[in-house]
Parts: structure tokens; C-alpha cells; sequence
């Protein structure tokens, strides 16, 4: 079968589609170049838009689906979602349509909000108020008579333009058939923008909820969300991570799931697992590094450095390191002398962490801790004298009943041998006397 036969007969123009196309904007070039009231008419005169033959007649292949046309209507095809195109209404560059009158397939992205060759965002409304709907007689002009061309545009963000420059670059790649990579390229990047866009300026939403994006001012709020993120990796996205911390509930605040919810969720989606690698990579350093909760072992969606190298460390088991009763370690807490949090449950359980710094030098300062009985060796002073002087607050322990629930009074040696050095140097004013470099109970804290 001749494919020029496939075209409808009765159309007196048969245009051929440009590069880089848009399907739906192509329908209304054809139906205006043939004199007709919009796309729809196309169906009287028998032009089908699921058969590819109609459309490969037409030399190049438009890019994109069609909506809203009844029988014309087609899937989007080239392997990108339905979901990331958007169609009800018509977006476009005023500039852009006065250099080459013809509809830019990316503009039917739901994410493509501005040009990039110039700098301004697209528009979906014209200057009468009314949205550009597809049902109109003339590609460039609005029903109402208004030449599209002659449109204001509001100047892009830069955030903006960052990402549309990603997304046109992508969808370029993503037009030829036989890229692959430009395809899963492009979808991974809407995926990407979907998301941090849902938790940034879609208010938390789910991702799978987060609608009305043929509004181009909505879709523009979610674009610069992402953005944001996206131009300022990673750090405006461990700010992200704080932020969603900070609002769960005191007793889900050290459960990492119940915090990120929906965020950790999708991340660890095995649909969009390649898309979110970026995104996991990045969630790992941000639990090395600025998790305070807990992070248990048979969480197997992390990475393996991520639960050794995390700096929080539960009570339990920094209290075994350190050969203490977990009770103890909380009241260090409490005190001062190591980092750390200490969280009541509801339930009256608590769940507590410490700072692995601060447990490595606390490890290794006790290593040099000495009882009462050896302060009165060094000092050469009675037991009765020096728990006076542990009154008088001139001998000053890291570690006894009233600082972190020991039973046993502990002392810094080099604090012991400082104030030795001290008397020993001809002044045995040993009650008025003050370690020349003493440290009180938050020596250990950095």
C-alpha cells in the first residue's frame, strides 16, 4: 500500500509535521491550512488517529499523545508516561511561535514552564483572560482574535530555566527513536522533579496525588520547588530532610520511616529505581551525617557504611562499649557530658542516642579516670580531706552519684596531677586552691 494513499482524500493541504512537533499542535495546523473550525472537524473527513499510516504519510512522526478529540485521540508512545505530558491546555513562547510558527513538542510536557532561548516563562492564557484550548480555528491566535505572538511573558527563575534547559535537552534525545538513553533519560528527570517538587511546593503531597498540572502556574510552583533542591545538591536537600524531621510528632521522631514517610517511600520505590539513585546516595549521607534518630540493622534498604559509619549511636550499645548501665549513660546525657538525646515515648519507653564522637573520647578519656583512692595517692592527702575538697568544689569528678548515677567517684589523672603540680609547687593553701586548667563535668563534651 502507497502511505500517501493512507491520507485522507479529502483533504485539500496535507502539511508535513516538523521536527520536533507537537502532535496535538500539528492536528490544528492541518485543520487550518484545510479551512476548518478546529482538530475535531478532522474526523468528518476521515482521518484516524490510532492508525500509524495517516501519520507516516505525513513524512515525520509528531511527538506526543492526543487528547480530547474523540477518536483522534492516540497514547503518548515514545515510552514516556502519559502522566508527564499535559494537554488540556496550550503552552507556548510567544517569541519562539514569531521565529518558526509551529507547536515545540516539549511544550507539552507538564514540567516544561518557561523557554530557555529566552528566558521567559510560557504562557497558557491569552491576554482576554481565557485559557489556550485547542479547539480554535487558527494555530496562532485565540478565539477571541489575538495574536498569540504579541503575548507578554513574565522573565523565568532561575530555577526555572535550569531545569526546563535539562528537560529540553533531554526530550530532544528522547524524540529519536533510536536513542533509549535520551528516553530513560527524560523519565528519570520528570520522576526526579515529581517528587522533590510534591514535598517542596506541593505541601507534602503524595507524589501519586500531586494534580492540576496542566496549570502552567501550578506546574511552575513545583518546577522551582525542585529546582531549588536540584541547584543547590545536596545541601538544599539535607535542609529538605531536616525540615520533614522537624514536623513529625516527638514519639515518631526517632523512627526514620515514620518521619520521611511517603519521601522514604519513594525513594526506595524498586518502579523508579534507577531514577531516585541520586536521591539514595544522597539519603545515605544525610543519615550518616545528620540523622539523630536510630537506625537499625535490619533496615536492608540502606547502604551497609550507612548503619556502621552513622554518628548516633543507640544508649544500649554505646552503654555496653563503655561497660555502663544504660541509665547511667541517659544522666550523661542530661548532664552534659556527651552529646546525645534522650526521647519518652508514650508508651513510657525511652529511646536515647549519644553522639559517636563524644562515646570514641569518653571511651578513651575513662581510660585514664582514676577513683578517690588514687587522687589520695597522688595528693598524698587523707579521704575525709578530699571529699571536702569535693564539696568545696576544688576536686571536680567527671563520673559519681550526682553527675551521671555512678557509685563511684571518677577523676581526670592529668586534672589530679595538674592540681598536684600545683601544691607541690610551695602553696599548701590546698583549701582556697583552683585547678589551673580544671574542667567541670562537660569536659568530655567537644
Amino acid at each position: 500500500m502507497d502511505l500517501m494513499s493512507a491520507i485522507p482524500n479529502r483533504l485539500l493541504v496535507r502539511p508535513r509535521a516538523v521536527e520536533g512537533e507537537l502532535a496535538q499542535g500539528f492536528l490544528l495546523r492541518v485543520s487550518e491550512a484545510n479551512g476548518l473550525a478546529s482538530p475535531r472537524s478532522l474526523i468528518s473527513v476521515g482521518w484516524r488517529g490510532n492508525d500509524p499510516l495517516t501519520w507516516t504519510g505525513c513524512g515525520i512522526m509528531p511527538m506526543g499523545p492526543i487528547n480530547g478529540l474523540g477518536s483522534l485521540n492516540r497514547p503518548a508512545g515514545n515510552r514516556l508516561p502519559s502522566r508527564f505530558w499535559s494537554l488540556r491546555r496550550a503552552r507556548c513562547c510567544p517569541v519562539c511561535l514569531s521565529e518558526s510558527p509551529f507547536w515545540r513538542a516539549h511544550w507539552g510536557l507538564c514540567f516544561s514552564v518557561a523557554c530557555s532561548h529566552h528566558g521567559i516563562k510560557l504562557v497558557d492564557r491569552c491576554s482576554c483572560g481565557k485559557e489556550l484550548r485547542w479547539h480554535r480555528s487558527q494555530l496562532l491566535t485565540c478565539t477571541c482574535g489575538e495574536d498569540l505572538r504579541c503575548l507578554s511573558a513574565e522573565s523565568a527563575s532561575a530555577e526555572a530555566l535550569h531545569l526546563t534547559r535539562a528537560i529540553e535537552v533531554a526530550s530532544a534525545a528522547c524524540w529519536e527513536e533510536t536513542s533509549n538513553e535520551g528516553k530513560k533519560e527524560l523519565c528519570d528527570l520528570m520522576h526526579r522533579i515529581w517528587l522533590l517538587g510534591a514535598h517542596t511546593a506541593g505541601n507534602g503531597a503524595k507524589r501519586k496525588k500531586l494534580g492540576n498540572l496542566h496549570d502552567c502556574a501550578q506546574a511552575l510552583a513545583i518546577v522551582e520547588g525542585a529546582g531549588r533542591v536540584l541547584c543547590q545538591w545536596p545541601d538544599a536537600f539535607f535542609d529538605l530532610l531536616d525540615g520533614i524531621s522537624m514536623k513529625a510528632a516527638p514519639h515518631k521522631a526517632n523512627r526514620m520511616v515514620a518521619v520521611f514517610g511517603a519521601l522514604y517511600q519513594d525513594m526506595f520505590s524498586e518502579a523508579q529505581w534507577y531514577a531516585y539513585s541520586t536521591l539514595r546516595d544522597a539519603f545515605d549521607i544525610y543519615v550518616r551525617t545528620r540523622w539523630t534518630g536510630q537506625v537499625a540493622k535490619r533496615n536492608r534498604r540502606l547502604d551497609d557504611g550507612s548503619i556502621e559509619e552513622h554518628c548516633w549511636v543507640p544508649v544500649t550499645c554505646a552503654a555496653r562499649e563503655l561497660g555502663w548501665r544504660s541509665p547511667r549513660l541517659r544522666r550523661a546525657i542530661e548532664a552534659g557530658l556527651v552529646r546525645g538525646h534522650v526521647r519518652h515515648l508514650p508508651s513510657g519507653r525511652t529511646m536515647s542516642v549519644v553522639h559517636r564522637i563524644d562515646l570514641d573520647r569518653l571511651k578513651l578519656d575513662q581510660m585514664d579516670w582514676i577513683d578517690l583512692l588514687g587522687v589520695c595517692r597522688l595528693l598524698k592527702i587523707g579521704k575525709v580531706r578530699a571529699k571536702r575538697l569535693v564539696q568545696e568544689k576544688v576536686l571536680r569528678p567527671v563520673a559519681g552519684p550526682v553527675i551521671d548515677g555512678s557509685s563511684v567517684w571518677r577523676f581526670r589523672r592529668v586534672d589530679i596531677e595538674a592540681l598536684g603540680a600545683f601544691l607541690f609547687s610551695g602553696d599548701d593553701q590546698l583549701e582556697n586552691a583552683s585547678l589551673p586548667t580544671a574542667r567541670g563535668t562537660k569536659s568530655a563534651t567537644p
